[in-house]
């Protein structure tokens, strides 16, 4: 999928298939909402919220779902644009990103999972002992349209 350093729709498409998949070897539906990362999941009743967790957890981590997402919407974005420019100003208008970071900055972070995590996972990632319910929608909302 990297070897050429760019996601197409055809391979987007595939590893969102393969979350649903993963997912629905455990019970789970999901139905998707556009390409920025909005998605639900929806278990059988009886289901534990801690096995929920950690049934999407495995499957994030079979399939890196949201880091592909990141870099599909990243690699479909004109690089003279300044639509990363936008986001990463969003970001730093909801104190999400560091008021230093750069456009360059934000795709080198996005690009690496374990970065991802180091400087956004608060926001995204409801596991994490730090999540930052408060500020998350403001993230998402950022990432959906950074001009909002």
């Amino acid at each position: 999928m990297l070897i050429d350093e760019h996601i197409t729709d055809a391979e987007f498409d595939q590893v969102r298939q393969m979350y649903a998949d993963c997912l629905g070897e455990k019970g789970a539906t999901v139905e998707y909402e556009g390409t920025d990362g909005r998605r639900s999941e929806r278990f059988p009743p009886g289901v534990s919220v801690d096995q929920i967790d950690e049934y999407i957890q495995e499957c994030v981590a079979d399939t890196a779902l949201p880091y592909v997402e990141q870099l599909h919407q990243l690699d479909g974005q004109d690089p003279d644009s300044d639509s990363v420019e936008a986001l990463v100003a969003c970001l730093k208008r909801h104190d999400i990103a560091d008021q230093t970071m750069t456009a360059d900055d934000y795709k080198r972070i996005v690009t690496d999972p374990n970065l991802d995590d180091e400087y956004f996972g608060k926001y995204f990632n409801e596991q994490r002992a730090d999540y930052d319910a408060e500020k998350s929608p403001a993230y998402w909302a950022c990432n959906a349209n950074p001009n909002a």
